[in-house]
């Protein structure tokens, strides 16, 4: 594995790795010895990371945390774990480097402490979901991160593919999974339309929590805005939906549900995901 065929299979930019390189002033021999850090002490080399100037912290992560995804392909292979689900794990570099860019005008990575997970074991993508293993409160935790419609189908297919992916590779078995998210709020439905797959998707879940403020709701839907309601885009029918709803008061909330229905577990014979 190297910086080539990541950047061919996660959407990432080798033009943008390179100048993110030599912006942050970052050598081969240095990147190694940050890797040695990382893997010594995760949390003592994050902290470290923050307290760069933000460009300079936003460039250097997006360089090294590219290069450790590469480092770290090894371990998954030494898992067994297929190609197909190491690259639309690290697609989140991608993912969080264009969200930069569109909003900041920023070439690099701010999110570098989400992309510490799948560098820990603690993050893997399996279709249209992403999932989280807790293994102190033997929790999976799903996320929904930005891609294609949420089709229920696809969902499906992502729930059934973790059910197996977890005892094949880990020997975890989880009884517990749980979403913390904007999609899963009571007041979604005061303004989505009642065959929306987000509220399909809600309809998964017993709620836990009742709705709280977060800011996820308006940060997903409006793509980071930074001004006032009234200047929040239009393009969308959930962005007329939710605007008009803000508009007439609505406060953006988020709430924690656990999945009411667990895929029961089936050794899997290869990956039910589409490449």
């Amino acid at each position: 594995m190297d910086l080539t065929a990541l950047t061919e299979n996660t959407g990432l930019s080798m033009q943008d790795l390179a100048e993110a390189k030599a912006a942050s002033g970052l050598t081969e021999t240095t990147v190694s010895r940050m890797w040695e850090q990382f893997q010594d002490s995760p949390q003592r080399f994050l902290a470290s990371l923050d307290a760069f100037p933000e460009t300079l912290r936003c460039s250097s992560a997006f360089y090294l945390f590219s290069c450790f995804a590469v480092f770290r392909h090894s371990w998954f292979q030494e898992h067994h774990i297929p190609d197909t689900v190491y690259f639309d794990t690290f697609r989140d570099l991608a993912i969080w480097h264009d969200v930069l860019r569109r909003t900041k005008g920023i070439n690099g990575l701010k999110q570098y402490r989400w992309m510490a997970k799948p560098l820990l074991g603690e993050l893997y993508r399996l279709g249209r979901l992403e999932f989280e293993p807790d293994t102190v409160r033997n929790i999976l935790w799903i996320h929904i991160p930005e891609g294609p419609a949420l089709l229920p189908a696809a969902v499906d297919e992502s729930l059934s593919y973790a059910a197996a992916f977890f005892p094949s590779h880990f020997g975890l078995h989880f009884q517990n999974w749980q979403c913390e998210s904007w999609m899963l709020a009571r007041a979604n439905r005061e303004f989505m339309r009642p065959d929306s797959n987000i509220l399909k998707f809600a309809a998964r879940f017993r709620l836990l929590t009742p709705d709280v403020p977060g800011p996820q709701a308006v940060e997903w839907v409006f793509d980071w805005p930074e001004g006032e309601i009234p200047s929040y885009p239009e393009t969308t029918g959930l962005q007329r939906a939710m605007k008009r709803w803000l508009l007439d008061g609505g406060v953006p909330v988020e709430a924690t549900g656990s999945l009411k229905e667990i895929p029961e577990f089936r050794q899997k014979t290869g990956s039910p995901c589409p490449d």
